[in-house]
């Protein structure tokens, strides 16, 4: 897990926000939490990415209202700081979405892409009607490496 806070600013946030939203919850990390956390963030590409799919931080609260029944829920002592295996898995991924894409570190949109993938926890995105195919290239067209390792905006 360490190598994963080494990530970015912007992961290092959306990871926080997924672990502060557990914690309220008095619950574990699990991947709906990361996806809260990446509609929270103020990575402007990422959030224009979700925007384009249609998550709202709405429809993710709505998703886990359905998905995490009260009885879900995380002594006091690991509210927040333990990690689901799915949630674990889809940090995890976060190298290989890296490396894929030329990056050499972590950053939100590896998040992202981890969530698309169909070995992790595809429901979470099925369940919002999301086209995982279709967004995994979306995230892999906008955040191809480039000179100095930028990513690739609108006007780009």
């Amino acid at each position: 897990m360490n190598r994963v806070m080494s990530g970015s600013e912007g992961m290092r946030a959306v990871i926080y926000s997924a672990t502060n939203e557990a914690s309220l919850r008095k619950d574990i990390v699990r991947p709906e939490y990361l996806l809260m956390g990446l509609v929270r963030s103020a990575e402007p590409i990422v959030a224009e990415i979700l925007n384009e799919f249609g998550i709202t931080e709405d429809r993710v609260e709505d998703l886990i209202r359905r998905n995490l029944a009260p009885f879900q829920t995380a002594s006091d002592e690991f509210a927040g700081s333990a990690f689901e295996p799915a949630a674990k898995s889809v940090l995890e991924s976060c190298h290989g979405e890296a490396s894929a894409l030329g990056h050499n570190d972590l950053r939100a949109e590896h998040i992202l892409l981890a969530l698309t993938l169909d070995s992790i926890a595809p429901e979470l995105l099925d369940e919002l009607n999301v086209d995982r195919a279709a967004m995994r290239k979306k995230i892999r067209q906008r955040f191809a490496a480039g000179p100095g390792d930028t990513p690739k905006t609108k006007e780009s």
